[in-house]
């Protein structure tokens, strides 16, 4: 958030407010000079000073047509440049391909009230049945970094941060660079001690962990709210079931979460042939696999995702008994 000067319509209409019910006083913390000679007499258009990213996909959601046109129709229309740069986002996440035509991903992305990059990191890590640590990242993302730096206190922040990166009891485990390297998984492990703690030994007990690693205690209380939210939005679309989204053990899953995190930038949505566009349907042809990636034979466990998959032939997908587990045997 970029603080910035409110205009003289917006002055006025708060003084309004100090005599709505009876005579007030209305005090303003700025200078006459300034109301009359710097501020804007009116509240730049949301449209020009926002990014167009999410309103560009509710226009393809809705078949308004093309984006450039439609803009164009506004009073007061976003510059071309502005246009460019939110459509080669979508472009470049897979939410658009084509003649402008709204892929599989970026149908589920514009049902997301949250940036493409991070919404797509949270489809993916549903698909890929790490989703808890994901929602940690992407949580902490949207908001902002739980450390605190108190002064001159830089150094042992620092050192609290290889603390947690280091311990393999909750950790990665096995101490390699690229670990300490990564503030997604440091996150990612903070808040999963910090969660822990809470629950089994309660809020006093997650208080004094806060301030022996130098964490925000309202930031992370925070960041659970956040994971809450993007459970039951992700659950709003149809992808995961609310008691499940956060079962899953994220030692088991870590080289997962690191091709969630890189894949999102590069996505190849498989679509498949004849399946009808239904919530299930629509989750099968999300299945954004790179056809070189690494880890071409992970199974999806039906459990995690509503319509259950597996890796077929070359050809892509192939759909799954739901009558059976993720290892095809019967279920009891």
């Amino acid at each position: 958030m970029v603080e910035d000067w409110i205009s003289q319509a917006n002055a006025r209409q708060r003084q309004g407010r100090a005599g709505r019910v009876k005579p007030g006083i209305c005090f303003r913390l700025y200078t006459r000079y300034r109301f009359e000679k710097l501020m804007r007499p009116y509240q730049v258009p949301e449209m020009l000073r926002m990014p167009l990213v999410e309103l560009c996909l509710q226009i393809k959601l809705l078949s308004l047509g093309y984006i450039k046109p439609f803009l164009s129709m506004a009073l007061e229309p976003p510059k071309i440049e502005a246009m460019d740069s939110a459509m080669s986002l979508l472009y470049e996440v897979g939410a658009l391909e084509g003649d402008e035509e709204l892929t599989p991903l970026g149908y589920h992305l514009a049902k997301l009230p949250v940036d493409v990059l991070i919404g797509k990191m949270m489809v993916y890590g549903a698909i890929f049945g790490c989703l808890s640590p994901i929602l940690s990242v992407s949580a902490f993302l949207s908001y902002k970094s739980p450390f605190v730096y108190p002064k001159d206190e830089r150094q042992n922040v620092e050192r609290a941060k290889l603390t947690l990166l280091n311990d393999k009891q909750h950790g990665p485990g096995d101490g390699n660079d690229i670990d300490r390297q990564s503030d997604h998984l440091l996150m990612m492990i903070a808040y999963k001690r910090w969660e822990t703690i809470f629950n089994e030994k309660g809020p006093k007990a997650a208080q004094q962990f806060c301030g022996s690693y130098f964490l925000s205690s309202s930031v992370m209380f925070m960041i659970r709210e956040m994971r809450i939210q993007f459970g039951t939005l992700l659950a709003d679309i149809g992808l995961i079931t609310l008691p499940k989204f956060n079962q899953v053990c994220c030692l088991f899953l870590l080289s997962i979460v690191y091709e969630v995190g890189w894949v999102t930038k590069t996505p190849r949505v498989l679509h498949l042939a004849g399946t009808p566009h239904k919530p299930g349907a629509m989750l099968a042809e999300m299945v954004a696999l790179q056809s070189n990636g690494t880890y071409d034979h992970v199974p999806l466990p039906c459990d995690k995702t509503i319509f259950g998959l597996d890796y077929g032939d070359s050809h892509g997908c192939q759909d799954r008994d739901p009558t059976k587990d993720r290892w095809g045997t019967e279920r009891s």
